[in-house]
This record gives C-alpha cells, structure tokens and sequence, in this order.
C-alpha cells in the first residue's frame, strides 16, 4: 500500500510539474494555447485527486482513533 501511495504521489508530483511548465511555455508564447489548457486540467485534476485520497485517510485515521480498544 505504501509503494503504490508513493508512486501516486510522484506521479501527481509530475503532472503539476508539467503543468507549471506548460503555463511558463504558454506565456511565453512557445507552446500553443490547447496545450497549456489541458496541461493545467491534467494538473487540477491530479491536485483534487490526491486532496480527495488525503481527506479520505483522514477520515479513517479519525475513526480508527474513535474506536474502542
């Protein structure tokens, strides 16, 4: 579970990487607009993912903290 939790991480890591690369390029003129659009949807989309799977453990944690030994 680890390993793949890592995995996701830097694979999100990437993707907003190249997303901040794609805004950079498209100000400057080097990389068409079409691009840059989906570069930055990619990028929103892996952000939400990973807040999601975040909150989601969260929650976990905070049940398994409420329960009764």
């Amino acid at each position: 579970f680890g390993d793949v939790m890592e995995r996701t991480a830097l694979q999100t890591l990437e993707t907003v990487r190249q997303g901040d690369q794609a805004a950079v390029a498209g100000l400057s003129g080097s990389l068409p607009m079409q691009q840059v659009v989906e570069a930055t949807m990619a990028m929103e989309s892996a952000v939400k993912v990973t807040v999601a799977v975040r909150d989601r453990m969260v929650e976990a944690y905070q049940e398994i903290l409420r329960m009764a030994v």
